[in-house]
């Protein structure tokens, strides 16, 4: 059975004429051959031949590699960066078959389910190819996805990407070869004005920076500067409007394959001036942002939606910028920074207890521990909060000994260098990576004291494979998977 191919004119003006380039943030992800290797013949959803692989629904390089030029073209590599799931209807039970990385996939199957936990959601943008993939919560609450047509899929690799489009400086933009080159566009962002993105640890001002196409940005003001400046992008004056939480003005844009340059300038505002503005689509209580759905962007399925009124973002921290400024204008109830040598200051629980909007900060000491700070938890006067680890306190042969971590499948040692409580704040929630490997797992937290392990709890590993628990001190804490 051969599928129907049918290579629309509009997908291949919108994904160009030769392969869409890999994003650097995937770049080295590698097909799972081991896990396509131990599958057997009956495995293998779809329809095929006894004596040809040919209408399997997927295949790995070695069933691949014996499917004649005509057949190969009914299907393509399918390459997933870790958080990216994808799945198809299994054609002999109509459940849900999970796609493996690194395979090819049948066309036949028509539509493909793109989705990611919402855990994973929460902190990342979903990309197919170079171009953001719109996922919406599923009728259970289980995780966001979208279908996507792939019956006429042209090309032989799709790549689906978890992660954030980092901006990058000229330097890395003139690295780049011309045909990666055009999947950015420059941004240049004048005076007070900055830039900001969504779900993004950073904004930018005063700067120019190359930012990957397709993608919404909000460009603003403060409070402070918006009644003296009026705002124009590439000369034509913004229509901003304030945020959710009254500490910004703001415009959001969607930059298109169009775009290859733009330029956020300010002017002082003048009595009668009657310059032209651009409103419409992007300003007041518009419900959709950025472009409908088009058949020049096969992949983009329902533009960017659900934009009701001023929503309030997210303005996070750079190098460009203090934290704890940065931190007073995010205008969300979950704010997320990066810890610098400092760690938490004074300065930025201040800032977070002074955001009306904000009711919980979470800081990121690196990508295995992060810190949690309810504004419940905070009572009394603040003090700066240092979560550096020092190195392992138990030697292989020390764990051994003790009867509660013998037999643990997974032994973590987190060795918080400082002493005593945390002042003002009465405690604070330790998220830990253990490995997404283990998630749904049972881990046993205790504390090492006095030569002795005290067990203070129990977390499930969740499905980005953190556990956390919470404490009111410093110390030396073990986590053991059971």
């Amino acid at each position: 059975m051969n599928v129907k191919k049918i290579i629309a004119a509009f997908a291949a003006a919108a994904l160009g004429a030769s392969l869409t380039l890999t994003p650097s943030a995937i770049e080295n992800v590698q097909a799972n051959e081991q896990e396509i290797a131990t599958y057997s013949r009956d495995d293998w959803y779809g329809y095929y031949d006894e004596d040809s692989w040919y209408g399997a629904g997927q295949l790995g390089e070695e069933q691949y590699a014996t499917l004649t030029e005509e057949q190969k073209s009914d299907y393509f590599k399918v390459v997933l960066s870790p958080g990216a799931h994808a799945s198809v209807s299994d054609m002999n039970t109509g459940k849900p078959a999970e796609i493996i990385n690194g395979c090819y996939v049948w066309k036949a199957f028509e539509y493909m389910y793109i989705y990611v936990t919402p855990e994973v959601y929460e902190d990342n943008f979903v990309y197919v190819n170079s171009y953001l993939f719109d996922v919406k919560l599923n009728g259970d609450g289980s995780n966001y996805g979208n279908p996507m047509y792939i019956g006429d899929y042209p090309y032989q690799e799709m790549t689906v990407w978890v992660g954030l489009p980092d901006p990058i400086d000229a330097a890395g933009y003139n690295s780049f070869p011309q045909s990666k080159q055009s999947h950015y566009a420059k941004v240049t962002v004048s005076g007070a004005a900055y830039c900001a993105f969504d779900k993004v640890d950073y904004y930018f001002e005063n700067a120019t920076y190359y930012l990957l196409k397709n993608q919404r940005v909000y460009f603003g003001l403060s409070t402070e500067d918006y009644p003296y400046y009026d705002m124009y992008l590439n000369g034509v004056k913004l229509d901003l409007f304030l945020n959710g939480d009254s500490t910004n003005y703001i415009y959001p844009y969607w930059i298109t394959d169009t775009d290859t340059e733009l330029t956020v300038t300010l002017k002082r505002k003048a009595l009668g001036d009657n310059s032209g503005s651009i409103g419409g689509d992007y300003a007041g209580n518009n419900n959709n942002i950025g472009s409908a759905p088009s058949q020049a962007d096969p992949t983009r399925n329902n533009g960017i939606t659900g934009f009701s009124g001023a929503p309030a973002i997210s303005v996070p921290v750079t190098a460009n910028s203090s934290a704890a400024s940065a931190i007073k204008k995010i205008g969300k109830k979950n704010i997320t920074v990066t810890a610098d040598g400092e760690g938490i200051t004074k300065d930025i629980l201040s800032a977070f207890k002074s955001n009306k909007k904000a009711q919980s900060l979470t800081v990121k000491y690196s990508s295995t521990l992060k810190i949690e700070i309810s504004k419940d938890d905070i009572s009394g006067e603040l003090t700066t909060l240092d979560f550096t680890k020092g190195s392992s306190f138990l030697s292989a042969k020390k764990i051994s000994s003790f009867q509660q971590l013998k037999n643990s499948e997974k032994v973590i040692q987190l060795n918080f260098t400082n002493d005593g409580n945390f002042g003002g704040v009465d405690k604070v929630t330790v998220k830990s990576y253990v490995g997404s490997k283990l998630s749904g797992k049972t881990a046993d937290i205790y504390e090492y004291k006095d030569g002795k392990l005290v067990r203070i709890g129990s977390s499930k590993i969740n499905a980005s494979g953190f556990v956390d628990f919470k404490t009111d001190h410093y110390g030396k804490f073990v986590i053991a998977i059971v």
